[in-house]
């Protein structure tokens, strides 16, 4: 949702400071900070051992937000936006009854994409900053894998775990190949 709050103004061409805006988030993709100044940014916050931890950084991911930008300007075509404005249409009205429809392949694509990611991910962050944080509350199932298999010494237990990840992730894989473009307007 966060990224197509981001988007979404950033594929209009009457948006102030348009250029400004798309080279800091693009500045951030090329040049990113690494682990030490995000562990300070997330201490400064109070973030240390909160579930939060694991959910606020990854909120918007700049290369789904520039996918979905793309889409925006590329995939509704003008003589929508010109026919739902002659109706009388809001801003929000337009972008949901005719943006929206046009959008639903990208959004499913980067929504699961986004499902996979949070499966395999969160290791670097639960490793680096809670260490699986209190209580286990920021456990992802990838540091799971790693402290059962090289902190316990269980590979055996590891290994299933991480053919049972496998396993979701493949079927969130077909999901996708089944239902991904069933709502694409052609």
């Amino acid at each position: 949702m966060m990224t197509m709050v981001c988007a979404y103004p950033l594929s209009r061409k009457d948006m102030p400071y348009r250029g400004f805006f798309m080279f800091l988030f693009t500045f951030t993709m090329f040049f990113g900070a690494g682990m030490i100044p995000e562990y300070l940014n997330i201490k400064s916050l109070g973030l240390l051992n909160n579930p939060l931890v694991l959910i606020i950084p990854g909120a918007i991911s700049v290369t789904n937000m520039l996918i979905m930008r793309n889409y925006f300007i590329n995939s509704v075509p003008a003589a929508l936006r010109e026919a739902a404005d002659i109706d009388g249409a809001s801003p929000f009205q337009r972008f949901w009854n005719v943006t929206w429809p046009q959008l639903s392949n990208v959004t499913f694509f980067i929504l699961i994409m986004s499902i996979m990611g949070g499966l395999q991910g969160g290791f670097e962050t639960a490793r680096t900053m809670t260490r699986g944080g209190p209580a286990g509350s920021t456990t992802t199932l990838a540091y799971y894998i790693y402290s059962e298999g090289f902190e316990s010494g269980r590979l055996g237990y590891a290994s299933a775990v991480a053919w049972t990840l496998f396993v979701m992730v493949f079927c969130v894989t077909l999901f996708n190949w089944k239902f991904g473009n069933k709502y694409t307007n052609d």
